[in-house]
């Protein structure tokens, strides 16, 4: 079968091509049909459970869902856009380099977390409290073996993984259409608000901290381009919330 379009090379020199307007409908296709999904189920599920999940579902939600939706934008990344799946690195790397870059990307966003609980988490909104929550801390903290599966496939595949990928899925494809700095800008701010929108049920201080949050992980990306280090910095923080969670839970008592 020809397959013209995939034999154009998306190099550093295609990304700033005078052709880059002939490949604008592919991009943005792929990114429609990849997360359109993907955002669809989120809003809807919380709409139609009104955030109450059962333990059961927060852990196999993310690992099937999570997992499945990672070999879909695989899938698409290559057969529409044409592009190998080690390009979602758009440059060259060192393990412990992205390593030691996750560490620091986690402790950012924790201090940015403390920043957030003394200002817009005070003068926003959010809701009182969410059961799903409470009993996966309270599941976590009794459970070794639950608490061991959460800190390991479930944050690592079905959180960070997943959502990092989407970001990275997003803004590649987006940055390959734009020529100018103020052009980037504007993709990184169209898909924080993406991310902040599917917080929707954490109330208005939570969409602002997860877009807070997206803005960071996005900037990360546009200016290093790997996505390692957004996996491991996005993964440990997550760990670190839910260790501080159940440390609080066992001091009051559960």
């Amino acid at each position: 079968m020809d397959n013209a379009p995939c034999r154009l090379k998306n190099d550093g020199k295609w990304r700033r091509a005078v052709n880059r307007p002939k490949y604008l409908g592919r991009n943005i296709a792929a990114i429609f049909i990849g997360l359109g999904p993907v955002y669809a189920y989120v809003m809807v599920s919380h709409i139609t459970t009104g955030g109450s999940y059962t333990i059961r579902s927060l852990f196999l939600n993310p690992l099937v869902f999570g997992t499945a939706t990672i070999v879909w934008v695989g899938f698409l990344y290559r057969s529409i856009c044409c592009k190998k799946w080690r390009e979602i690195n758009r440059r060259p790397g060192a393990w412990m380099t992205d390593i030691l870059a996750g560490i620091c990307l986690a402790a950012g966003l924790t201090f940015i977390w403390f920043l957030e609980q003394a200002t817009i988490y005070r003068w926003l909104p959010r809701p009182a409290g969410n059961p799903a929550v409470m009993r996966l801390l309270v599941g976590l903290s009794r459970n070794p073996l639950l608490l061991a599966i959460w800190l390991g496939p479930v944050v690592w595949i079905g959180v960070a993984a997943f959502e990092e990928i989407q970001r990275a899925f997003t803004l590649d494809l987006l940055d390959d259409l734009a020529s100018k700095r103020w052009q980037q800008g504007l993709i990184l701010v169209f898909s924080s608000v993406l991310f902040g929108l599917a917080h929707l049920y954490q109330g208005p201080a939570g969409m602002v901290g997860t877009f807070v949050f997206a803005m960071g992980m996005g900037f990360y990306y546009l200016a290093e381009g790997r996505i390692w280090p957004l996996i491991i910095g996005h993964a440990l923080y997550d760990s670190a919330q839910i260790v501080m969670g159940i440390i609080q839970m066992r001091q009051a008592g559960y």
